[in-house]
């Protein structure tokens, strides 16, 4: 069972950053994770623990210092009301719509997940059918939400990262274009075919022989006035 390492161990592990004892701490969370670099490993579990990444902590790994830049990074975070909504509206503009979407759905599920993981620990370890079935639907709920939640981590970090701009069908935030079956493509053209002989028969009543020239009454008008009729009418068929 992975269990997400606290805030508290995140904090005491950047006093001391170590390749090692990192990935220990992020394969609790995410046991198939395998990050090449102590950096990366940094980056990954201050975003765990909701603490903004500094080149200072691999830099200077100092027990106080480190203590003090989290406490300064959170009471920067409760400065004045107009401060944070200055910045607030700074950030909006700076980042685009498509990852806020993936940002508030990352955390949406991140929510849910935790809920998930709540409830399968409140079941406890009794063994009996009900209470094995009860874990086993949590546990493949927070698997579920685990990859999903990984895609969309993936996405803004291949967006900051790399500029790849997110497939949002694929990630689940927008719906695939409808595909028009094939009669409703036939429907398309003949609808398209019957207003464009419209368009040349009006043309046709309107300039004849020259621009601005109506056709005269007579036959031949009277004809073409009866097939744009039936035109429209099968024009209404289709609406």
């Amino acid at each position: 069972m992975s269990t997400k390492p606290s805030k508290d161990e995140i904090i005491a592990w950047l006093q001391s950053p170590e390749y090692v004892s990192g990935i220990i701490l992020l394969k609790r969370f995410k046991p198939l994770i395998n990050p090449k670099t102590l950096r990366a490993v940094a980056v990954k579990l201050c975003y765990i623990a909701n603490i903004p990444f500094r080149e200072e902590f691999l830099t200077t790994p100092q027990s106080q210092k480190v203590q003090s830049q989290v406490q300064s990074q959170v009471q920067s975070q409760g400065q004045s009301q107009s401060q944070s909504q200055s910045q607030s509206q700074s950030q909006s503009q700076s980042t685009p719509p498509f990852i806020e979407r993936i940002v508030k759905e990352h955390a949406r599920l991140f929510q849910l997940r935790s809920q998930a993981s709540l409830e399968r620990e409140n079941i406890g370890l009794a063994n009996d059918p009900v209470s094995v079935k009860r874990r086993k639907v949590h546990s493949d709920t927070i698997a579920e939400l685990s990859v999903k939640i990984e895609a969309l981590y993936n996405a803004k970090e291949d967006y900051y990262n790399n500029a790849i701009i997110p497939d949002m069908i694929a990630l689940g935030l927008e719906k695939k274009p409808d595909t028009p079956s094939p009669e409703k493509k036939t429907e398309n053209q003949q609808r398209k075919k019957l207003i464009e002989a419209q368009q040349r028969d009006r043309d046709l009543l309107d300039n004849y022989e020259t621009p601005n020239n109506p056709m005269p009454d007579g036959p031949k008008r009277r004809s073409i006035e009866t097939r744009m009729k039936k035109r429209d009418e099968q024009l209404k068929s289709f609406k």
